[in-house]
């Protein structure tokens, strides 16, 4: 896997969903599809702060697919596809369900843990107290072992940055050096 590549969907900010929203997911997945068919991929969306070195984590290479928890089904957001033939087929599947799909509260996450239910890869879901999302947060707020938290639960890009600053993670101070041992 490639050392980053980072992608803006150009396109007006959406709400949960919307047909806007629904159509933001699949520009994702079809952005998936396209790294998936040359090598591994990882996909961060932008709503998630990264506060401890969760590389590890993420290149155990006996899982096809590792994946943040998102409670009723894996997380879209923070996600790892290794590339197999059956993960190519796996994101065909999810985008073919979501264009088809006239229902615009349907989005990426859905038709992804559709096809993965269908399929079977081999899945490691990480932990709820390490990877957070955005309900954990919000109810429990952070522990120790809190890796990254992902702002999602919220309707709004609005709501969202608006959680974020609350939560201290805003502005982060641009001298700070990060490493990752």
């Amino acid at each position: 896997m490639s050392r980053f590549r980072c992608y803006f969907i150009n396109t007006d900010l959406a709400t949960y969903g919307t047909s806007n929203f629904k159509n933001i997911t699949l520009k994702k997945l079809e952005l998936i599809l396209t790294h998936l068919l040359i090598e591994d991929v990882l996909w961060i969306d932008s709503d998630i702060v990264h506060l401890q070195n969760w590389e590890s984590d993420m290149d155990d290479d006996k899982w096809d697919i590792i994946s943040q928890d998102d409670i009723w089904s894996i997380c879209s957001g923070f996600i790892r596809f290794k590339k197999t033939e059956m993960n190519i087929d796996l994101v065909k599947a999810a985008i073919e369900e979501l264009k088809t799909s006239t229902d615009n509260h349907i989005n990426d996450q859905h038709c992804l843990q559709a096809a993965i239910t269908y399929f079977g890869p081999s899945l490691k879901i990480l932990e709820l107290d390490k990877y957070q999302n955005g309900h954990i947060f919000y109810t429990y707020g952070l522990t120790i072992n809190t890796k990254l938290i992902h702002f999602n639960y919220l309707p709004t890009t609005t709501e969202k940055i608006k959680r974020i600053k609350d939560s201290g993670f805003w502005n982060i101070d641009p001298d700070i050096q990060i490493t990752w041992s």
